[in-house]
């Protein structure tokens, strides 16, 4: 459900109401018939859907949809590179800093 949910958000699929005329037993019946495999490349079309957005683009196309349960989360790659930015931004004040001092 929460990965319909958040492909509907980014206009990627229709609303499970609106998809089966909005009877609940079909909408169960929909769910539960969702294979692992199928939930897979829903996940693979929400990174896909994501990759060129910006967290708050993202935050805001959730958050204008009523989904509010949503975290900011990096890949171990991505906070790799922001550490080693900051180190080198770090490393630049403190050289700055030293020279103002001098």
């Amino acid at each position: 459900h929460d990965a319909w949910v958040l492909l509907q958000a980014l206009g990627l699929r229709q609303s499970l109401w609106e998809k089966c005329g909005g009877k609940a037993d079909r909408i169960k019946k929909q769910l539960a018939s969702l294979k692992p495999e199928d939930l897979r490349k829903m996940r693979e079309e929400l990174v896909a859907g994501t990759k060129q957005l910006k967290f708050e683009q993202l935050a805001k196309k959730f958050l204008e949809t009523g989904i509010d349960w949503f975290v900011e989360e990096m890949r171990p790659v991505d906070a790799e590179e922001l550490h080693r930015e900051r180190v080198k931004q770090l490393d630049d004040l403190s050289q700055a800093h030293q020279d103002a001092v001098e």
